[in-house]
């Protein structure tokens, strides 16, 4: 089983962080490298000049130890050769998936991109320092501990984020520890900007508006900002191929930057760090976690439209977008999944205008935050009512007796009542 854990890397010393930045540069310049060889292979084998370029890592390995010994390349025999190879393996699975249809193929990094590396073997962690090769050992820090120190150390990537800072993600290999089952169960219904569950319980994410506001006046004063050509050895601007003049950030525009990323970075670890508290909970309570099948693609598809048929209510859909990306449901999902023992999805169709007491269904039911059932009188929040559906919907609650059942959690997530008539569990709650 692999885990990862995410350190903070600190150079000390000026030479230890240009060592690390000479690094992921040749990272960067080997990539780049293998775009201009496979294109100009592929120009040749067009016109029938060449074989096929393979563009496997075993291929690119053997061409990579020839430029490391070729005349100008020098300075690559002086970094480590595990790490700048390492790059190669990437470029060739991305070359890979770009061939299944997967995705696009690479494009070339350019310094703004960030800078990155990986250590893919024979990685060493010992007294809270990490050996980067060609470096030497870097002290490391973690907020909260180590929790995956008893594992072995199989592969560390090391990155240079947006604010400046290093951090590195260390991949350990611990023993195959599978969750048990407690028998617990539990149903979610995952809101914009909270979870709320059959423990009649809604679990708001941390306010972070004040952060967001700042943000986005530093993304407009950004944009205000000029971006200046790139200029080469003769002070003359560089040019793409297409002829095009490469700009980069000008240094007032460089600083904004790094304040927006700084930013940005603050706001989704503060959510992330939810995220896994609430996963982590949830995981270590109950066995068996059910959750609506989200399309959460399909969801946030723009609402745009072409010049022929425009969209509608563009704006409000793109606020919608950034709200639900900025939710992060697949993420929440994806932690429960490797965290607790089985998580499951259930169609989510109209677990919003459902009574969970009688089955009713109409649209009169939900208004906004508050649920009232205009068949059976059933009054509660609209979220917790979703909830108990789509924990009936998972057990197999759903039409016993005729009827739509009544899933109630106590505090154990255990089911207590399928009664629709029997509101004991309701009062105690909400006395409780």
């Amino acid at each position: 089983m692999i885990r990862s854990s995410v350190y903070r890397l600190h150079p000390g010393t000026l030479r230890r962080a240009q060592k690390l930045a000479q690094i992921a540069g040749a990272n960067r310049y080997v990539w780049n490298w293998a775009i201009g060889q496979n294109r100009d292979a592929m120009k040749a084998y067009k016109e029938g000049k060449g074989e096929k370029p393979l563009a496997t890592f075993f291929s690119l390995g053997l061409e990579f130890t020839k430029l490391r010994s070729s005349e100008g390349h020098e300075w690559l025999r002086e970094l480590p050769y595990a790490e700048v190879r390492y790059a190669l393996k990437r470029y060739a699975d991305a070359i890979k998936e770009a061939r299944k249809g997967k995705r696009g193929f690479p494009k070339r990094k350019y310094r703004e991109d960030g800078d990155s590396f990986a250590i893919p073997q024979d990685v060493r962690i010992r007294g809270g320092r990490l050996c980067v090769p060609k470096v030497g050992w870097v002290p490391i820090s973690r907020r909260g501990g180590d929790p995956w120190a008893y594992g072995e150390a199989k592969q560390a990537v090391v990155v240079k984020r947006p604010n400046g800072k290093w951090y590195t993600s260390v991949f350990w290999e611990i023993p195959d520890v599978e969750p048990e089952d407690n028998g617990k169960v539990i149903g979610l219904d995952m809101g914009k900007w909270n979870v709320a569950t059959t423990e009649h319980k809604q679990i708001f994410m941390p306010e972070a508006s004040e952060l967001e506001a700042k943000l986005r006046r530093h993304q407009r004063k950004m944009n205000r900002r000029r971006q200046v050509p790139l200029l080469d050895a003769d002070g003359a601007p560089r040019r793409t191929r297409q002829g095009d003049v490469i700009k980069v950030n000008s240094r007032r525009r460089e600083k904004e930057r790094r304040i927006v990323a700084k930013l940005s970075r603050r706001i989704a670890n503060i959510r992330d760090n939810w995220r896994h508290q609430l996963s982590h909970d949830l995981a270590e309570r109950f066995g068996t976690i059910y959750l609506e099948g989200l399309n959460i693609k399909g969801m946030m598809k723009s609402a745009k439209g072409t010049v022929e048929q425009p969209g509608k209510h563009v704006k409000a859909k793109s606020g919608l977008n950034r709200e639900i990306a900025a939710s992060g449901w697949g993420r929440l999902r994806w932690m429960l999944e490797y965290k607790a023992y089985q998580v499951e999805a259930v169609n989510p169709a109209y677990t919003s205008q459902r009574c969970h007491c009688c089955g009713h269904v109409a649209d009169a039911n939900r208004k906004k935050e508050r649920f009232k059932c205009v068949s059976c009188g059933y009054v509660g929040n609209a979220d917790i009512n979703a909830a108990f559906n789509i924990l009936a919907l998972g057990t197999g609650a759903a039409g016993q007796g005729g009827a739509f059942a009544s899933v109630r959690a106590g505090p154990s997530g255990g089911v207590l009542s399928s009664d629709p008539n029997d509101l004991s569990m309701d009062m105690q709650l909400s006395h409780g």
